[in-house]
């Protein structure tokens, strides 16, 4: 997304999280920062410390379906 299209999925998952789920935007934004923190340092610590057990096609593909589920969480 360029970064006017990232506006609106930003205020599309708060307005469905306040909605749905009656948190507040900052609440709903704090959750999708927090799994985005996880998901990246899951990948980095499966690179640091499994450098030599995992390949690079095995970290791609993780990384990949890490991207996935955010750009999924964005578009909610």
């Amino acid at each position: 997304c360029d970064r006017r299209q990232r506006q609106m999925c930003i205020r599309d998952r708060q307005q469905l999280g306040v909605q749905e789920a009656e948190l507040s935007a900052e609440h709903v934004n704090a959750i999708i920062d927090k799994i985005c923190h996880h998901a990246t340092a899951l990948s980095v610590t499966a690179k640091d410390k499994y450098a030599d057990q995992i390949t690079q096609t095995t970290l791609n593909t993780i990384q990949k379906q890490i991207n996935d589920n955010v750009r999924r969480l964005m578009s909610l």
